[in-house]
């Protein structure tokens, strides 16, 4: 699953505007000040006891689109795990039960049996207690008007032009708000799905498509799914979908799109049989299925779900040429498919494990740009991926990778489960090699296929494929917390040709956090290009390491491939920063390089970034030129930019380059920044520009960009950076505008940004203003966009005010989606501590004040002694 805080919600604004330390976060997410991820009253959650053993789920649904229901009847096979069943417990919320039957495996009759609904569980009554050896299927009919796992989408009148569709999400728990089931991923059943729909509808659900049976006004499809699989990747997906059929070799991969968007599916989609193809060759497993179907849905509250031979992704991956040039939906699509074998064949025994599933699937996606895109492109992606890591980490909260205490299982899915997940596995091919790497992957895939897994069968899995016993990095990377964060020291000694190398760990050891042993290379590089290379042991706190060496290097990379999730702190002279930045071959030197140049000044520094933003091969290197270039700030690096921007084709160079021209707040910038508004090579180019004109503050600002508003674009990331412009530009004529936006009827993904920026907003404006704000922020927290309502939640939390907690109080008791929960506690906790600190320095300043009175009042009497005595 891609979630909201993964790589695909929301687009990643901030990533797009090319601000690499804030990869994957939402444009306006900010930095908490609390560390803890459980929060008070959180507790510990285990995989639950299996009282039952389900081998089948049939579902036989009915729709009920006007009324937004279903009446359904779920049969469901087990047998007891032990003698003496009496009763079955099945997860089942908000739906009237109309009856239970039991049918004993042979038998022909359905004997009704008792039943009670309660607290989100439905316990059953068995007739007679049954032995371990009896298989006996339950029967339920029942209906429901689902709030949550079952979605009906339709026009209204703010939103006319809605197609009347429905799909189901089910990850983490939420199928059983549609079914009653056993919903936990420790249990894997086959699945059956046989659902009545209107006649010019198609549905989609797993497995293979066994028979259509057409009825008066009606379709009825049957699929089934032979693959035992997990309850919450059960799915179902009904609309007027178009079919784009596609193959790899004998397996059918069809994309299923709402009408109009054919074009944009076959651009966005059209690698997916290269990359079953890719995966099944790596991972050494056949893909397992009879077919692989893709359909993309409006209003999906994740980016996408991998259920099993059916996934499903938001319609905003969808996208035609234009922002084809700096937009790709190819790491969504290999992230899904990753998870058929990571997630699907292979299940987490329990979501505290959930890394085996979302840490795998993150990692292909980058083993997928590796193949697809090459070497450099998958270090950047391994550097953006640790980038999101350490921000969640320092700014957010620290856990273990798995980790048990919780309130819901979706607050586990944050960038420790995906992105950390990903960068041990990359560390873990490391200390492997590639051959070990993927003799372990396959060993382990294939040992536990159709298998729950915990982290102990990956840790086992590599050492019996290759014999290396890992429970050190294991202890180290997944049941602690943290990474090591290095400080370094380089010297030469010309008369040795020795080389000195100082590698300390600075972090704080502690119970969760350790002191990390582990290997890493040095790469010492000549000014002729030699390039010598060392791989040292680390297991002390402090180590210091001497090299003989022909001749004193050019430039010393420390990891130079980056293997290591890791910090650094090494302060560089410029020579060698400046060597790097011209011969590494290391595309991933040559960015590290360019970065550190930025904290430093100097002519010749600018001159060197522009020969690099003008000849690197790499545009990841070009850009981060770029933004050197926005934080020396000088005129030189500012006609630079303006030059580069006559020459510079690439769009996401040129996006970076926008970007950074608000950091030059004169005329000359706003009338560059202007000019991209007019019309750029893609339309997130021209969202960057809109983000920096209104950080130059300039006077034309306000209106261009107030112009700009009326322009749509591709997933609205125009206005979503006209909003953040409005923030930057801090002019307080901007609030009609956004609270304008932020209406029920504007387009979605603009009413979102609009509604982050209140938050900002609310900073700077007047008392009067603030107060308008906040009441329409509390307004929205009862909007009926989910993704505006969590908006709403992060405004609040951004400006601090205590009148927000009484409300967020009430989203935590009412709120059905699990991130809304975990957010809003956020924010009360967030919000109590600044107002804590608020209180704290008002005690100081008038503790100063009194001290200052005082201070006069003894200085007063020493010059009045003074005075006596003279």
């Amino acid at each position: 699953m891609a979630g909201l805080s993964s790589s695909y919600n929301d687009y990643n604004y901030s990533r797009l505007l090319g601000h690499t330390c804030s990869h994957r976060q939402t444009l306006f997410e900010q930095e908490a000040s609390y560390r803890s991820f459980p929060l008070p009253g959180d507790k510990p959650h285990y995989a639950p006891d299996r009282q039952y053993i389900v081998s089948h789920i049939a579902l036989e649904i009915l729709l009920d689109f006007p009324n937004k229901s279903l009446t359904g009847v779920a049969r469901t096979t087990l047998q007891p795990v032990n003698d003496g069943l009496t009763e079955v417990v099945f997860d089942a919320t908000e739906m009237e039960i109309k009856a239970v039957y039991l049918q004993d495996e042979g038998a022909e009759n359905q004997i009704p049996l008792t039943f009670r609904l309660e607290d989100e569980k439905l316990n059953l009554t068995l007739n007679e207690p049954k032995k371990a050896t009896q298989v006996m299927a339950v029967i339920i009919h029942y209906q429901a008007t689902p709030r949550h796992g079952l979605y009906f989408i339709a026009p209204d009148e703010a939103y006319p032009d809605k197609v009347v569709h429905v799909w189901s999400q089910g990850q983490d728990t939420d199928n059983h708000y549609w079914f009653p089931c056993y919903d936990a991923p420790n249990q894997k059943a086959t699945s059956e799905m046989i659902v009545t729909v209107p006649a010019e509808f198609f549905a989609l659900s797993n497995g293979a498509l066994l028979e259509v049976l057409e009825g008066e006004g009606t379709k009825t499809f049957h699929w089934r799914h032979n693959t035992p699989h997990s309850s919450y990747l059960i799915t179902l997906a009904v609309g007027p979908f178009v079919e784009i059929m596609n193959q790899w070799q004998e397996i059918p991969i069809p994309y299923y799109v709402l009408p109009g968007r054919e074009e944009e599916a076959k651009l966005s989609l059209g690698k997916t049989p290269k990359m079953v193809e890719f995966f099944s060759e790596k991972i050494g497993i056949r893909y397992p299925y009879a077919q692989y179907a893709t359909v993309c849905v409006s209003d999906f509250i994740f980016g996408g779900m991998e259920n099993t031979t059916a996934t499903t992704l938001t319609e905003h991956t969808l996208h035609n040429e234009r922002a084809h040039q700096d937009f790709s939906s190819d790491t969504l699509v290999a992230h899904e498919l990753a998870h058929q074998w990571f997630g699907d064949l292979l299940t987490c025994r329990d979501w505290s494990n959930g890394w085996l599933n979302e840490g795998f699937a993150t990692y292909f996606e980058a083993i997928w740009i590796e193949h697809d895109l090459g070497h450099d492109e998958f270090l950047y992606e391994i550097y953006s991926n640790a980038q999101s890591y350490l921000s969640e980490d320092s700014g957010h909260y620290r856990r273990p990778l798995v980790a048990y205490t919780f309130n819901l299982p979706i607050d586990l899915f944050d960038r420790h489960l995906y992105e950390k997940g990903s960068l041990v596995l990359h560390m873990l091919r490391y200390l492997l090699g590639e051959e070990g790497w993927w003799k372990a992957i396959n060993y382990y895939v294939t040992k536990h296929r159709g298998q729950n897994v915990i982290t102990a069968d990956l840790e086992r899995a590599i050492e019996e494929a290759t014999g290396r016993n890992l429970q050190p990095f294991f202890e180290q990377w997944v049941y602690k917390a943290g990474y090591p964060q290095f400080k370094l020291d380089y010297q030469w000694d010309e008369s040795n040709k020795t080389a000195k190398f100082k590698v300390s760990q600075t972090q704080k050891i502690d119970n969760e956090t350790p002191l990390f042993k582990i290997p890493v290379e040095l790469a010492f590089v000549s000014p002729s290009g030699v390039r010598d290379t060392y791989k040292v042991q680390l297991e002390e706190k402090e180590h210091t390491f001497y090299f003989r060496l022909a001749e004193r290097p050019a430039f010393v990379s420390f990891d130079p491939s980056n293997w290591l999730l890791k910090t650094v702190d090494w302060i560089r002279p410029k020579e060698q920063l400046l060597a790097q930045l011209e011969k590494d071959s290391e595309a991933f030197g040559r960015i590290m390089a360019a970065q550190a140049l930025g904290k430093l000044n100097g002519s010749d520094i600018v001159t060197a970034l522009e020969k690099t933003l003008k000849e690197d091969q790499f545009w990841v290197v070009r850009s981060e030129a770029a933004r050197s270039l926005g934080a020396i700030k000088s005129a030189q690096a500012e006609q630079v930019l303006l030059d580069a921007l006559g020459y510079e084709k690439y769009a996401k160079v040129r996006r970076a380059i926008a970007s950074v021209l608000g950091e030059f707040r004169d005329e000359k910038a706003a009338a560059a920044l202007e000019k991209i508004l007019t019309g750029d090579v893609t339309d997130l180019v021209e969202m960057a520009a809109a983000s920096a004109l209104g950080k130059t503050r300039q006077p034309r600002a306000y209106d261009t960009l107030i112009q700009a508003l009326e322009r749509s674009s591709f997933n609205e990331v125009l206005r979503s950076g006209v909003f953040h412009g409005f923030t930057e530009l801090r002019d307080e004529r901007v609030l009609p505008t956004i609270l304008e936006w932020t209406n029920y009827g504007k387009p979605d993904q603009a009413r979102y940004s609009a509604t982050l920026a209140l938050g900002h907003l609310g900073k700077f404006v007047k008392d009067k203003e603030k107060e308008q704000i906040i009441d329409r922020l509390l307004d929205l927290l009862e909007d009926k966009s989910w993704r505006t309502r969590m908006s709403a939640i992060s405004a609040l939390q951004t400006l601090g005010d205590e009148k927000a907690i009484r409300r967020l109080h009430r989203t935590v008791e009412t709120a059905i989606d699990g991130r809304e929960v975990r957010r809003s506690r956020e924010a009360i906790l967030a919000i109590r501590e600044s107002k804590g600190r608020d209180d704290e320095v008002k005690k100081l300043q008038d503790d100063l004040e009194k001290l200052s009175t005082e201070n006069r009042e003894l200085r007063d009497r020493v010059e009045s002694l003074e005075q006596r005595l003279k």
